[in-house]
Parts: structure tokens; sequence; C-alpha cells
């Protein structure tokens, strides 16, 4: 049986390759191996000369691809827009199951199609559009228009489908309801290795008992996307200028990247604190990030809009104390005062930064219930859950 997959994620070919930075073979499109023969993806996807750095194959055995005419933003869109039609129509014609990634353009285009020929399908939910194009989580002309269709197709695709996931265990639900059966886990790969072993973790847990000692140099991270501005990097630039103007020996490491990342590299220098704050660039999931949390005090995440923030879990799983804004399911990681306000100001930023690092019993309670809470993210945990989902909408097309 062959399901197709609808998603928002763009990917390169390389030749007769198709790569990816995150949804590569073996992590992730494995998953629905378990379950069905093939894995069509209905997706973007552009050439290049070579492999970004990063990337990963996406395409093999048994894992292919409807590709859709590559575009980016709502003008694009309009231009390619007939011929994703005809290849949802394609789609539609060659798969057993569906299932659309939503919210976007991509998996609505084929819930529209679906939904002329009657077909059942699937939803995997990933994210909330009426928080995706909240007043200045995006700047486009449109975004209020975006933002009540997006949020009202989404309503209607969830209330239909056989089945809904969630990578949330609450918040999408509540405002997303299904009328079939739902199913939760996050997107994240997260191995037994992955979660910090005893001694790293009592080295985290002395370094910040000592901190009332001799000063240390703090550092800082944060990693999220560039290529959008809901992840407010500008915003934790500023608080960390402010911080090391009231005299904090910190330094700031952002990993991501994107067509606003010069922009931030520019704030960095108006600010003052370009040798402080360090640009990584987009690095491979898995290990690598790992390796730059683990050299981390502190992991800082003040997006105006998240589903289940992955990179919150990862954080966690490394022993990292955490500071996020309270949207989406970030709540469900991280405890009330470890929260933020989603309209918080650099100066507020900078002031609860400095708050957190100078309560060593916080920042310890802190490593502690991460590493406990992350246990019910491991891999094994999820992909059973991720199954009964799967095996609900294979058992559905079976009867068609």
């Amino acid at each position: 049986m062959t399901v197709v997959v609808a998603l928002e994620h763009r990917f390169v070919r390389v030749g007769d390759v198709i790569y990816s930075n995150t949804m590569d073979y073996e992590r992730f499109w494995k998953r629905y191996l378990r379950v069905f023969d093939a894995v069509k993806i209905f997706a973007r996807v552009r050439d290049s000369c070579e492999v970004p750095k990063g990337y990963s194959p996406a395409s093999g055995p048994d894992v292919s691809f409807f590709e859709v005419p590559y575009y980016h933003g709502p003008w694009q869109y309009l231009r390619v827009r007939n011929g994703l039609k005809r290849v949802a129509a394609k789609a539609v014609t060659a798969g057993d199951a569906f299932i659309l990634r939503v919210p976007g353009t991509i998996g609505t285009t084929l819930w529209r199609e679906l939904r002329r020929r009657g077909k059942p399908y699937g939803v995997e939910v990933v994210a909330d559009p009426w928080d995706v194009y909240a007043p200045g989580a995006v700047k486009a002309p449109m975004r209020p228009l975006i933002r009540r269709i997006t949020t009202a197709d989404l309503k209607k695709q969830c209330h239909s489908a056989t089945a809904a996931h969630y990578v949330t265990k609450y918040a999408l639900q509540k405002r997303y309801p299904c009328d079939g059966r739902s199913f939760y886990s996050s997107d994240v790969t997260l191995t037994k290795e992955n979660i910090v072993d005893v001694g790293a973790l009592q080295s985290r847990v002395e370094r910040y008992k000592n901190s009332s000692g001799p000063p240390i140099k703090w550092k800082l991270i944060h990693i999220g996307t560039m290529d959008t501005t809901y992840k407010q990097q500008d915003l934790l630039i500023r608080a960390f200028a402010i911080l090391r103007r009231q005299g904090l020996d910190a330094e700031l490491t952002l990993v991501g990247d994107g067509q606003f990342a010069d922009q931030y590299k520019a704030i960095a220098t108006n600010e003052g604190v370009s040798e402080q704050v360090k640009f990584l660039g987009k690095l491979p999931g898995g290990q690598p990030i790992f390796d730059v949390l683990d050299s981390a005090d502190l992991f800082v995440l003040p997006s105006k809009t998240e589903g289940l923030p992955r990179v919150i879990i990862e954080a966690m799983a490394r022993g990292v104390a955490c500071l996020a804004t309270d949207v989406g399911g970030t709540n469900e990681l991280v405890p009330p005062e470890a929260l933020l306000s989603d309209s918080i100001t650099p100066e507020q930023l900078a002031a609860r930064i400095a708050q957190v690092l100078s309560d060593q019993s916080w920042l310890v309670s802190q490593v502690e219930r991460g590493v406990q809470v992350v246990q019910e993210y491991e891999s094994s945990c999820l992909q059973a859950e991720r199954e009964k989902f799967y095996r609900v909408l294979r058992d559905e097309a079976e009867k068609k």
C-alpha cells in the first residue's frame, strides 16, 4: 500500500537523489515504511549543483516524490497554482492512503482534491496558523486575511479527517479537534543515547552550583530558522546586548540560516556585540546539534509561534536549562516559571535571563526536571504512537 504525504518542507535534488536537512530517509521517512509499503512525498523540490551542507538523502528504497512546481511566498504561489493542482490530481490517483502535514498550502491543495473525490485522509498537525500569522510574527500585507483563511481551513481539515496526529498533547487538539481518532507525539528524533549520561549531567549541575564563586562566562544558545522572523532572534540579540552592557560576561550562539541572517548580523554589529554573538549557520540534525548544546548553559527560545518545539526537547535531553515563550505546546515541556510572554521586550527578556542565571537552585532543578520529562519523547515511545495513527489510515484505505 502506498501512502502519499503532502508537506511544506522544501527539498533539494542533486542528480537523481533528493536531499533534506531535517526530513531524511533514515531518520524520518523510514517511520512510514514500518506500516506502508511505499511513500510518495508531495512537496517542492529544487535543483542544485551540489549537496548543501548538513543535508542527507530523503529519497531511497520505496520513498519517491511527486514534485510540485517550486515557489516561495504567496505571489509565486499564485503563478504556479494551476500546475500544483495538476500534480495533486495525479497524486490522488496514484496513492492508497493520504496524510496531510498541515497547516500549509501544499497540504491544503491535496486536501481540496481529496475532498472533491470523496477520499479519506489523515492529518499531521505540526503548527497553529492562528499563531504563525499573529501580529508581529510575520511581515506581509495579506497577513490578517491569510491568518483567517488558513485557520478556517485547518479546522475543516481536522474535523473531517479519519484520524489526526498532533505534535502536542493538548494545545493544538483544543483549537483544531478531530471527529475521528486522535493521536499525539513529537517529531523529534531522540534515542536513549542522545539523552545526557549521569557523568555529564553531574558536571553540568556542578557548573551551575559553582556559579556563585569566581565569575564564569555564561553561554547562551538559540537554534532556529532564519527564513522567517517569528523566531525573534533580533529580540534575543538586543536582550543579550543589554546584558553585556550591564556587565554580564556571556556569549550567544545562534544556529540556523536563512534570508534574515544578514539582518541579524547587522543588529549584532549595531548593538556592539558582534564579537560575542556567534553565527554557526545551519547544522545537520543529530550529533552536531547535541554537541553545541553540550557547551551551552541556557537555551532561549523567544518565538512568536511554535507547535511543540523539538529544540527544547533536545536541549533538555542534554541537561540544558531553558526559557521559552508560552506559545503552542511549549508549556507541555517547561514549567510556568520558565515561560515568557510572547510580547516580551528586549529589556524584559534581559532581566529574566539575568534572574535565572543568578538562581543556582532554579538552574539545577531545570536540569534534573528536563532529563525526566524527555524520557517520554524517546524515539521508541513516539514511534509506537505514530504507528497506531498510520494503521488507522491503512485500515480505512483497505476498506475502499
